[in-house]
């Protein structure tokens, strides 16, 4: 079995926040280049979602929305 893709879990999930924990959880164990590797993903979305999330809470990985204000 190969490395779990970020894009091809994402897709079919309602609740994409507890994979997005897995992958801040990852990139602060073993660095942001072997997690966004290991996800399939690209360091920027990593630092993207890194940047997004306050440690303790899953408010900050929750999507937001793209509509105009």
């Amino acid at each position: 079995m190969g490395p779990l893709r970020y894009d091809t879990i994402m897709r079919p999930r309602n609740e994409p926040t507890a994979l997005r924990l897995e992958l801040v959880r990852a990139a602060r164990e073993r660095g942001i280049t072997p997690a966004a590797s290991a996800c399939g993903t690209t360091p920027t979305t990593v630092r993207k979602w890194l940047a997004r999330w306050p440690p303790g809470s899953l408010q900050g990985l929750q999507d937001r929305s793209r509509a105009p204000p």
